[in-house]
């Protein structure tokens, strides 16, 4: 009975610590970006100049080879790399958060060379009451310009 009591506990504070959301918000992630611009813009000199065959590049932020864009992901606690290639135009997507599942969830991400950017308007974007501010594809979004072509994105759905 007593082990059964420990796996319980253990199972519990197993799954608290997988959904307990880190204290993240607007704010705190843009003055992460100003604290670290030098970090961003190594992150995105070196990301776009990655020689690879096709047309993006997905990856864990652990999973890098190149040592030192891997230092610098982990200098802004990057946990996902996306780069993509068009038309010798480098995006970048650098997902900071990210709980969900099942398509339902929200996300923080720094993006690089944002081309269509959904700026941020407080009379539509609330997330306190995000289920009216969705887009025609049922996700809430929006963009925070930061500086040098970073935007911080939030997506919720």
């Amino acid at each position: 009975m007593r082990a059964f009591f420990i796996f319980l506990s253990v199972v519990i504070f197993g799954m608290y610590a997988l959904l307990h959301d880190p204290d993240l918000d607007d704010q705190l992630l843009v003055n992460e970006y100003q604290d670290n611009k030098h970090v961003f813009d190594a992150i995105s000199e070196l990301s776009c100049s990655i020689d690879f065959n096709g047309a993006f590049y997905a990856s864990k932020a652990s999973d890098i080879e190149k040592h030192v864009l891997k230092k610098h992901l982990r200098a802004v606690n990057v946990e996902y790399v996306f780069i993509k290639y068009d038309e010798n135009f480098c995006n970048l997507a650098l997902t900071r958060f990210v709980r969900g599942f099942a398509g339902k969830g929200y996300s923080y991400k720094f993006r690089y060379n944002l081309q269509s950017p959904n700026l941020f308007d407080e009379k539509v974007h609330d997330k306190n009451n995000w289920r009216v501010g969705l887009n025609e594809e049922g996700v809430f979004t929006y963009d925070v310009p930061l500086g040098n072509g970073w935007f911080l994105t939030y997506t919720q759905s």
